[in-house]
């Protein structure tokens, strides 16, 4: 169903989707800054494989360098940030010509 403008229900909705992506992604980047340590543990158990079984042929796999651990921790922090960021720019460009049938068109690509 179209409003007078010519914009239908769904794409009000597409504008709004961003910020919603904005606040899953934003509230897990920040659970994952302020509570570092509990997810931590879980990355350092996956990279480390130390609940596999005993003589598992893939342990080949299991990363042994602290720091290492911490890397790719603060790489997950990062690309989480990144992604809520991008929602950020993305839902103001949306939200910013809502009422645009042609520049609403244009800004999503």
């Amino acid at each position: 169903m179209r409003n007078r403008k010519g914009l239908c229900t769904f794409d009000i909705q597409k504008c709004y989707l961003p910020g919603v992506l904005l606040y899953l992604r934003g509230l897990v980047a920040w659970n994952n800054m302020t509570d570092y340590e509990s997810s931590y543990g879980f990355i350092f158990h996956v990279l480390k494989m130390n609940t596999t079984f005993p003589n598992n042929a893939a342990m080949w796999r299991a990363v042994e360098t602290p720091i290492l651990y911490h890397l790719v921790y603060g790489g997950i922090i990062a690309i989480e940030s990144l992604i809520a960021l991008l929602c950020t720019i993305t839902g103001i460009q949306l939200f910013r010509y809502r009422h645009d049938l042609k520049v609403l068109s244009r800004a999503k690509g």
